[in-house]
């Protein structure tokens, strides 16, 4: 039975865990599904970072010791890219990876929630600026989608897609932050 892009990234992330299946065995499994935000084309200028928070333990919602170095590390990882703002969901974890971010920046980071206008409203953020993405396994993907890139989404922790617009279309750099 076919499943959506979405629902298999979830199991994506339990196999993984469980080391019982391989990545390139469930993409035989993947339809291409309604997409869950709207699609939006790059903006002719603007830099759109995106992320995940940083690290947890399964089942806590807060970040673990691995997760705090890893957010402290975001500024030096991010440096000399001028961001101009700092979103994320509503999650504490989300929130505490972004600190150390805009103390080093100086930005009061704002929270968007995550629905099907998410993407929309990143790009029109973005457009003339660099804005940071702190983001979730899910809204990550259906982000991705929403912009039309290729590949996996960056929902690893400490994996950093720096998507810079130019002339109307993203071009793609990857960076890492923490341990």
């Amino acid at each position: 039975m076919p499943i959506t892009r979405r629902a298999i990234v979830g199991l994506l992330h339990v196999a993984a865990f469980l080391g019982a299946l391989v990545p390139a065995q469930a993409a035989d499994h993947v339809v291409d599904a309604a997409p869950f935000m709207e699609p939006v084309a790059a903006p002719k200028v603007g830099m759109l970072i995106l992320l995940r928070h940083a690290d947890r333990n399964r089942g806590e919602t807060e970040l673990n010791d691995t997760g705090r170095a890893r957010a402290a590390a975001l500024p030096a990882a991010l440096a000399g890219l001028g961001i101009d703002a700092i979103y994320h969901t509503d999650f504490a974890r989300n929130a505490d990876t972004a600190a150390p971010l805009a103390a080093a920046t100086g930005l009061t980071p704002e929270v968007f929630t995550p629905d099907e206008t998410l993407s929309r409203r990143l790009v029109a953020a973005a457009t003339g600026r660099g804005v940071v993405w702190i983001g979730n396994v899910n809204n990550l993907v259906d982000l991705w989608d929403a912009l039309g890139l290729e590949g996996p989404a960056p929902t690893r922790y400490g994996s950093v897609a720096v998507l810079t617009a130019e002339d109307g279309d993203w071009r793609l750099d990857w960076r890492h932050h923490g341990p």
